[in-house]
Order: structure tokens, then C-alpha cells, then sequence
């Protein structure tokens, strides 16, 4: 079984709206042509949205490590531990 990625990386959304750009300018005024010019202005899309959830992700992990720790972790039970 292939296991599936959440996020895309945005990198590959990039390349594949150059590709889909290339191939858009190759092809003559066509039905064709309209749709890579469209899948590529998506891949793009999508790089956006991988971007930002890749920031907040970090921004998140980040405020995390700040904290110093979670409820239920090994820190937070040794904070309550009676002498």
C-alpha cells in the first residue's frame, strides 16, 4: 500500500505549473491550451497554500518548544510530583 503525503510539498506544485505553463505555450489556441494555462495557475495556487500551511506549521511547532512542555508529558508530571 502507498502511503500518502498530507501536504504537498511546494516546491512540486511549482514545477508543476511550469510544466503545465510550457506546455501551454507549445500547444496552439486551443481547448487544450486554455486547460494547461488553468492547471498551471492551480499548481500555483496550491504552492501558496503549501507555503503558508508549512509557516503555520512551523510557527506552531515552534510556540510548542517555547512552552517547554504539554499536559501528560514527563515535564508536567514532574512538576506536580510531591517531595
Amino acid at each position: 500500500m502507498v502511503r500518502q503525503r498530507l501536504m504537498r510539498d511546494p516546491r512540486d506544485c511549482q514545477d508543476h505549473a511550469r510544466k503545465c505553463s510550457r506546455l501551454a505555450e507549445n500547444l496552439p489556441e486551443s481547448r487544450a491550451r486554455q486547460l494547461f494555462a488553468e492547471m498551471a495557475t492551480t499548481w500555483l495556487r496550491l504552492a501558496i497554500e503549501a507555503e503558508t500551511t508549512k509557516a503555520r506549521l512551523d510557527q506552531l511547532a515552534a510556540q510548542q518548544m517555547d512552552q517547554g512542555y504539554r499536559f501528560g508529558s514527563r515535564v508536567a508530571k514532574k512538576a506536580h510530583r510531591r517531595p
